[in-house]
This record gives structure tokens, C-alpha cells and sequence, in this order.
């Protein structure tokens, strides 16, 4: 009898603390470490990428500044993937939203334009008067990349020290 009491008392705990049952099936802490990884590797390769495009000078091998587009491309999938196949607890729901908000359709918009200056790199080479054209718009996306990248961090990390969600931090 007492092990039914306890155990009706820790399923209504749960109910009543706003998360459900397969929170309990959810290895939070987990999730957010994973997700951190994931974001870290998104930051490294921006940062790679973009000190590729400031290496660039007229009539050097593009390969590198090439190879780093294509690590950054890979980045941001793999993070999408993690945000479309994990589960995560209902307290981290906040994450998945605000990367579906604001995020994913940024960096699906960075990396086109990206990918057009890449492209269009690889066609013609490299020559600083017909590549001008992008500097400017493709400057703005790397600084808006840090702004939305670091807004995103910092709702996980906030989210993650709210211990009042059911996360086990």
C-alpha cells in the first residue's frame, strides 16, 4: 500500500509540476549537453568560414575557403538533425521553438548567400573587384550570425540553470 501511495504522489508531482510522463524517459541533461555541441561546432565552422573569406586574395587556391563553406554547411544539417529527431523534454520545448523561430530560417539565408559567393568563386576565381558586390551583405550575416547564434545559446544556458522546468541540473 505504501508503494502505491508513493508512487500516485510522484506521478502527480509530475503532472502538477507541468511536465509529463515521457519527461521521465528523457535524459535532459543529455539533450542540452549534446545540443551545446552541436551549437559549438555551428560556431567553429562560421568562424572557419569566415576567416577562409578574409584569407582570400586575387590568383590563391580557393580550396580551403571551399572546404570551409562545405564544414559549415555540415555543421548547421547536423544541428538541424538534432533539433528534428531528438526528443526533447517539455521544459527544453523553448529551444526547438526559438531555433524554428528564428534560427534555422537565418542560416538557411546565410548559407544560400554563402553559397552563391562560394559558387561563384569557384567559377570565375578570385578577384577582389568581382567579388565586391557580396562583401557587404555577406559581412552583415556574419554579424547577425553572432547575434542570433548568441541569443539562442543563452536561452539554452538560462533554460538549463531554471531548475524549476524539471531539468535535473
Amino acid at each position: 500500500m505504501k508503494k502505491i501511495i508513493v508512487s500516485t504522489l510522484a506521478l502527480s508531482t509530475v503532472f502538477l509540476s507541468g511536465c509529463s510522463l515521457w519527461d521521465l524517459f528523457i535524459d535532459d541533461v543529455e539533450v542540452h549537453n549534446a545540443l551545446i555541441q552541436k551549437m559549438d561546432g555551428v560556431l567553429i565552422a562560421e568562424e572557419n568560414f569566415y576567416n577562409e573569406y578574409w584569407a582570400l586574395v586575387d590568383d590563391i587556391d580557393v580550396s580551403p575557403f571551399v572546404g570551409a563553406y562545405d564544414d559549415f554547411v555540415q555543421a548547421v544539417e547536423e544541428l538541424d538533425v538534432y533539433f528534428t529527431e531528438t526528443r526533447f523534454a517539455s521544459g527544453q520545448k523553448i529551444f526547438v521553438d526559438d531555433y524554428n523561430e528564428y534560427y534555422e530560417g537565418f542560416m538557411a539565408d546565410y548559407l544560400e548567400y554563402a553559397g552563391k559567393f562560394k559558387d561563384g568563386i569557384e567559377e570565375n576565381g578570385y578577384t577582389f573587384e568581382a567579388m565586391t558586390s557580396y562583401f557587404e551583405e555577406l559581412d552583415k550575416f556574419t554579424e547577425d550570425f553572432v547575434e542570433k547564434h548568441n541569443t539562442l545559446i543563452d536561452t539554452i544556458n538560462v533554460q538549463a540553470d531554471y531548475t524549476t522546468s524539471g531539468m535535473s541540473y
